[in-house]
């Protein structure tokens, strides 16, 4: 079947080439399916872009978005057969048209990017590929939508189909990382005893070199749910490349984990330092290809240069190490040159640490309320608890700068058991001036999300000020669900015997599957406010967004988009059918008094939408 209109044709076949008339994509409405595809057509400027899974009894069922018809149809199968069998399962850029299942296309399609979708286990199901007419080469983010709307179809059709998946094409195993060689790199403790030999073997009033210490960004989200070997495989992929950024002399170590150390010796001057950077930036950019997928990692790199100190080896090291937690705490993809005025920092987050002790028992902590809007009625929905901090001396201190801290004390437990209380409380003040009760969401750590107080807690908050378990929202970020998808399947399906409502937030940002959503108890997705903003600035952003929207709408859940700051971006998920939006273009945080005007009989008035027809 074809769409003149769109350039769709959603058809299937058997193994032995024979088309079966009328058949589409079995399980979730085929829209969806077709929705991905042109997404990524769009968004990596693609001429023709492909789904094909594989069904009962050999038949493969396809998706090609663009100027396809069924006449040509065999040429982009063997295409799609080809990345599924995994004779290209991706064929790098730039060298498409020298790949034998390309000369076999017989057509001036000279370009072809695609990669196979797997299931949980590394089975395959069938491929999702890209194809135009003149070579060229995917950008980072190109390559990056194709892999990460890849793993969407992958996980979405499987839920639709778990029977569906072939075992016969499972990939092999991975071996873990001290099994692959990972283990010949200096530890920490042998790097520094190599770092002080090279220190004290050299007249260091002559020389100028650095220590770099290296992280990882986001891997253990990448671990959680690609599974340990994925994460040992890839540490060993980044190994290699980063001792290829060495010179003869320079030397390499492997601190905790995702954590690397490096030693550049013979700069002649800081600025030499730019040029090492620079190399391992571009050798680090290129995906990772580990287990059947391509893998992006950004590294937050800290660097500390000889001429601070001529003290001793683990000076240097902490120095670096204090950079690059400066750079990850920026948002990582990013390197900063070791300064002084940064033990600043250190002794900031000693203050702060020592502060917080305090802060609970002092009840320094208040919460500040953000109202959701529901776009089908242009009416307030429930609203988010948002901590804040009132120091006595200090004034308002950012979550930003705080909430890290709580995290690495382990005081976000009790405070995050405050929150909970003091939400509860404010519904119970709500109720007693006679206002209408809307949903409370409040935030959970992954440390408190897996505290066995958390749930005799939130047991406790409700019975004592008898509210109703639908009032109270559970917000959990996605990677914090990813650390253990078997408990954290156990903890939400006692959250939702309970009556809660539960919401993955910041949706986007991990490596979490469709797949396992789809089994949690869940209410809502909240997109992350990253990919709103991009709406209206950035294509891909856009795309992205609307691609979430119709997936989660699939699973039956309802979408939340936070951070909406103008009237671009709603009227794009207003157009797009999001359900509910958050942001400064509605309301700012603010105390528990101040929101009352919006629970108030003659103030529950909808909101204006000034030009809210226009759609992105």
């Amino acid at each position: 079947m074809k769409n003149a209109s769109t350039g769709l044709t959603i058809f299937s076949s058997t193994c032995d080439g024979h088309d079966e008339a009328d058949l589409v994509l079995p399980g979730t409405d085929s829209a969806i399916y077709r929705s991905v595809a042109e997404a990524v057509a769009k968004l990596c400027d693609a001429e023709i872009a492909g789904i094909s899974v594989y069904g009962r009894h050999g038949v493969r069922h396809h998706v090609l978005f663009g100027q396809a018809d069924c006449e040509n149809a065999a040429k982009y199968l063997s295409l799609c057969a080809a990345t599924t069998l995994d004779v290209a399962s991706h064929v790098p850029a730039g060298t498409a048209t020298t790949a034998p299942v390309l000369l076999d296309l017989g057509d001036p399609f000279r370009f072809y990017a695609g990669v196979p979708l797997l299931d949980a286990k590394g089975g395959k199901l069938g491929a999702f590929f890209i194809a135009g007419r003149q070579p060229r080469c995917l950008t980072p983010q190109q390559s990056d939508t194709l892999c990460q709307l890849g793993r969407h179809v992958a996980a979405l059709y499987q839920s639709e189909m778990p029977q569906e998946a072939n075992p016969a094409m499972r990939m092999p195993g991975i071996g873990r990382i001290d099994d692959i060689g990972m283990d010949v790199l200096p530890d920490r403790a042998r790097f520094e005893r190599q770092l002080a030999q090279f220190m004290t073997s050299n007249n260091m009033q002559d020389q100028l070199f650095a220590v770099m210490s290296l992280h990882v960004d986001n891997f253990e989200d990448i671990t959680c749910t690609l599974g340990e070997d994925v994460g040992s495989a890839l540490l060993l992929q980044i190994a290699e490349r980063l001792r290829n950024c060495l010179y003869a002399n320079d030397f390499i170590g492997r601190g905790d984990s995702n954590h690397f150390l490096m030693v550049v010796q013979d700069l002649e001057r800081a600025a030499d330092l730019d040029v090492v950077i620079a190399k391992i930036s571009a050798k680090c950019a290129q995906p990772f290809f580990v287990d059947g997928r391509n893998i992006f990692v950004t590294l937050s790199i800290g660097t500390a240069l000889s001429a601070l100190t001529s003290d001793l080896p683990c000076v240097l090291m902490r120095y670096a190490d204090t950079a690059m937690h400066l750079a990850a705490k920026n948002g990582g993809n990013n390197h900063l040159l070791f300064r002084l005025e940064m033990r600043n920092h250190i002794l900031e987050q000693t203050r702060i640490a020592s502060d917080l002790t305090y802060a609970l028992e002092a009840e320094q902590f208040e919460l500040f309320y953000q109202a959701k809007v529901d776009l089908k009625t242009n009416l307030a929905s429930g609203f988010e608890a948002l901590l804040r901090w009132n120091h006595p001396s200090r004034g308002m201190i950012s979550p930003a700068d705080f909430i890290p801290v709580l995290e690495q004390t382990g005081l976000i437990v009790p405070v995050g058991e405050m929150v909970i209380r003091q939400a509860c409380r404010q519904l119970c003040i709500w109720r007693a001036a006679g206002l209408a009760l809307l949903p409370v969401a409040v935030n959970l750590s992954a440390r408190q999300f897996e505290s066995p107080q958390l749930l005799p807690a939130i047991e406790a908050c409700l019975a004592e000020f008898d509210i109703p378990p639908a009032l109270l929202e559970l917000e959990i970020t996605e990677s914090a669900l990813m650390r253990d998808v078997d408990g954290a399947a156990r903890q939400l399906r006692k959250f939702s015997e309970m009556g809660l409502r539960i919401a993955v937030d910041d949706f986007g940002t991990g490596y979490s599957s469709l797949l396992y959503l789809k089994h949690f108890p869940l209410d809502a997705l909240k997109i992350d406010r990253n990919f709103v903003h991009g709406i209206g600035v950035n294509h891909g952003d856009a795309e992205i967004t609307r691609t979430v929207i119709q997936l989660a709408h699939s699973l039956g859940l309802k979408v939340i988009a936070e951070g909406v700051e103008n009237i671009t971006q709603l009227a794009f998920l207003e157009a797009h059918g999001c359900d509910q939006v958050q942001g400064f273009y509605f309301s700012r945080p603010a105390p528990g008094k101040q929101c009352e005007a919006l629970l108030s009989a003659d103030s529950h008035k909808k909101y204006h939408k000034e030009a809210a027809c226009i759609a992105a």
